[in-house]
């Protein structure tokens, strides 16, 4: 818990209040309006903002375990609707997580954004970033 609550402040760190307010307004208003899901199905306003927020701190979480306690990488957050997986398998191939971070600005708020940004820093690797988006759309 420690380890996804960090990634979500480096995500913080990065974009800001601005983005970080949006973030919270569709987490409260998932949690509202399903009755007790904080991620809600991914299909209210400003749910890119949690969809980024949480392939993040997801796949981080996941990353950090397993550097700290060795086996298998977890597979945290892979049954939500957001995709953290999607993190761990471009890492996996070559796209590191200094490179994910780099494109969380206050500009990517959903997974599309975040493809074409990982995209338009990484050239050589679209190939990779498109099928392993793609792969989960």
């Amino acid at each position: 818990e420690v380890c996804h609550e960090l990634s979500h402040a480096s995500h913080f760190r990065q974009v800001g209040t601005s983005y970080w307010d949006k973030y919270i307004y569709y987490v409260i208003s998932a949690f509202i309006t399903t009755g007790g899901s904080a991620y809600g199905d991914g299909s209210g306003e400003l749910a890119g903002y949690c969809e980024v927020g949480e392939m993040w701190a997801y796949y981080l979480e996941s990353k950090m375990y397993k550097e700290r306690y060795g086996g298998s990488l977890p597979t945290f957050g892979n049954s939500y609707w957001f995709h953290p997986q999607i993190l761990r398998l471009l890492d996996e191939r070559g796209v590191g997580r200094s490179r994910i971070f780099s494109c969380l600005d206050e500009d990517v708020v959903d997974a599309d954004k975040l493809r074409e940004k990982l995209v338009e820093k990484n050239p050589s690797k679209s190939n990779i970033i498109e099928q392993v988006f793609n792969r989960y759309e």
